[in-house]
């Protein structure tokens, strides 16, 4: 976006160069009552910028991360007919992001996180299904966080419902770009950036419809968000007060066919910024239609989606002050085939935006046109392990 009273296409350049490498081993012991998971993940992007009369920019960012994850499981018959499941995990995370331009001091920033986690899962009489999660997240960067989440639900066979509510609060780091990313002309990172924290609840009842084959489900959610980050001229800024965030979602599912499976969902969104103004770039009506095939016994698949975005609130700063615009509503529809030429080796294609709609997600950004994507999915699996 350039210019002071109109988006223009800009004559800047950007080249985005991504490595993605991880690993992952498991292990399960007691017939599989026991099982443990070691991962190993890193990640580099390299953004480069250019601008015919500003200069180059990059932003260099690394990510390593490892984690060692158990799980428990166990029954007490006697007890309730219950099931548990009891999981721990521990994650190392290390983060470091580097701004290159004429006007910055070209020093890498780190940071680090350990985080560990307590999971607790269970079944009673078949009734009634339970779990609880505990997070710490110790920073050496930013203060300390525990978090947490409960959920339940209760199928009721006899009457073909299934109430289910769940309740908890989150924590999210500003990302190292949004602090001290950098784009000649257009964007500068804001350091000063704190973690955005929420409390959300939702409850709602799954119906089973006359058959058996097809679902409903009704839910009523509710979230609070403090510190949300915004954009803000050219750099992002957290908003004093709480974001406000609530709304209906509701879904269906049906095996029409044994071969046939379609689904539906809505999603009504009331979004809310602390002085009361509608949330950018949260529509309030959205939705999605799918219908996923098999064929030839369950080795191929083919899944066509119909997606619905309603026209929201985006912020123009193109103008100065920014003005406030109206995205238009859009409709895009993908389409996916996979087929298993052996278990383990299974070919795959994808078709997104099939029908070559113009629309815009962020206020003067343009986005892909059609665009097909091929390729061969490979699982390297011992099966004694």
């Amino acid at each position: 976006v350039t210019g002071l009273d109109e988006a223009q296409d800009a004559p800047n350049t950007s080249v985005s160069d991504v490595l993605l490498a991880g690993a992952k081993v498991r292990w399960d012991l007691f017939d599989g009552a026991f099982t443990q998971v070691l991962r190993a993940a890193y990640n580099r992007s390299d953004l480069t910028s250019r601008d015919p009369g500003l200069g180059v920019t990059q932003n260099i960012n690394k990510s390593e991360k490892f984690g060692y994850l158990a799980t428990y499981r166990f029954a007490t018959p006697m007890l309730f007919a219950a099931k548990h499941s009891i999981s721990g995990l521990v994650e190392k995370e290390y983060e470091s992001f580097t701004p290159i331009a004429i006007y910055t001091d070209g020093l890498e920033r780190t940071r680090e996180r350990l985080a560990t986690v307590g999971e607790y899962k269970g079944e009673f009489l078949k009734r009634f299904f339970f779990a609880a999660t505990i997070r710490h997240d110790d920073n050496k960067t930013v203060r300390d966080f525990t978090t947490w989440r409960t959920s339940l639900s209760v199928p009721i066979k006899e009457w073909g419902i299934r109430p289910h509510a769940s309740v908890g609060t989150s924590v999210a780091l500003p990302g190292m770009f949004e602090q001290f990313g950098t784009i000649l002309g257009t964007f500068v990172g804001n350091p000063g950036l704190v973690p955005e924290e929420s409390f959300g609840w939702d409850a709602g009842i799954e119906f089973t419809l006359p058959g058996g084959k097809s679902t409903l489900d009704v839910t009523y959610f509710k979230a609070n968000l403090e510190n949300e980050i915004v954009g803000f001229g050219n750099s992002l800024t957290n908003l004093a007060g709480v974001s406000r965030r609530s709304g209906i979602e509701v879904a269906f599912k049906s095996k029409v066919l044994p071969w046939w499976f379609v689904g539906a969902s809505y999603t009504y969104l009331d979004a809310t910024e602390p002085d009361g103004g509608r949330e950018v770039r949260r529509p309030r009506h959205a939705g999605k239609l799918t219908s996923t095939m098999k064929f030839a016994d369950g080795r191929g698949t083919f899944n066509l989606s119909v997606i619905y975005n309603g026209n929201m609130k985006d912020r123009n700063f193109g103008t100065w002050p920014a003005t406030v615009v109206t995205l238009d509503e859009y409709v895009l529809v993908n389409a996916a085939l996979s087929y298993k030429v052996r278990e383990n080796v299974e070919l795959f294609g994808r078709v997104e935006n099939l029908l070559n709609q113009d629309y815009q997600e962020v206020s003067g950004y343009e986005t892909p046109n059609i665009a097909a994507y091929a390729g061969v999915r490979i699982k390297l699996v011992d099966g004694a392990t």
